[in-house]
């Protein structure tokens, strides 16, 4: 069927080719642009997760640390020792940033960011260490070497 042949057809004939044809076109068009959308939202989902979420963990870590850093100076600062709640609270917050740990690690994507991290992890537990060391020295009121192994260090 050729160019005489779609003259010869009647204007129904032809309207409804046309109408066909579009709607072909149409939906190829809708299935080619859906499979699009559920590949963006499947980065967008994938960047989140490598992201955003680890982010949110280091930055509550990061509120931990400053957080204890704070009730590690005000006890070191008093001139009494430190009562067994203020000791309570400085301690929880190594069981606190466990789970924030290990939900961190799962996030890790490559050896780089893995070794980093060990890094970090290192040195919080290097300065957990004279936390220890401080509050010891603070609960025996022995103040000035509290204070020297936390402001010092």
């Amino acid at each position: 069927m050729g160019i005489k042949g779609v003259l010869c057809m009647n204007m129904k004939t032809k309207l409804l080719s046309a109408f066909v044809v579009v709607s072909v076109i149409t939906a190829l068009l809708g299935i080619y642009a859906n499979s699009i959308i559920h590949h963006i939202d499947d980065n967008d989902t994938n960047l989140y997760e490598r992201n955003t979420v680890p982010i949110a963990c280091l930055a509550n870590i990061s509120l931990k640390l400053q957080l204890l850093q704070e009730r590690i100076i005000n006890a070191v600062n008093k001139t009494e020792p430190p009562t067994t709640e203020e000791i309570r609270k400085i301690m929880s917050f190594q069981g606190d940033t466990e789970s924030l740990f290990k939900k961190y690690q799962l996030l890790l994507s490559s050896d780089a960011e893995r070794e980093l991290f060990n890094s970090l992890v290192k040195n919080i537990h290097d300065f957990l260490d004279i936390t220890e060391q401080a509050l010891t020295f603070a609960t025996k009121s022995k103040f000035a070497e509290a204070k020297e192994l936390v402001l010092g260090k």
